[in-house]
């Protein structure tokens, strides 16, 4: 899933500030582990890290979180 680690590179390089919530306990080795990661329920990482704006990966997972934002808007990235 390299994509992922190129949208998280291109996104810091613009200056936007990224955490990433985990649904699992694995992370991949090319994971920057200088970017915070979440674990467990969703709405304690956006009540915690207080987004602007939740990317999911993907379509299945935005569904998933879109109702437990508290009203954080929710983009997706779905492959076509």
């Amino acid at each position: 899933e390299s994509y992922i680690r190129w949208e998280l590179d291109y996104v810091r390089a613009q200056g936007v500030e990224v955490a990433v919530w985990r649904q699992g306990d694995r992370v991949a080795a090319w994971f920057p582990h200088d970017t915070p990661l979440f674990d467990g329920p969703v709405e304690a990482a956006v009540e915690r890290f207080r987004p602007d704006l939740v990317h999911a990966h993907w379509l299945n997972v935005a569904a998933t979180v879109a109702g437990k934002t508290g009203g954080v808007p929710v983009t997706a990235r779905a492959h076509g």
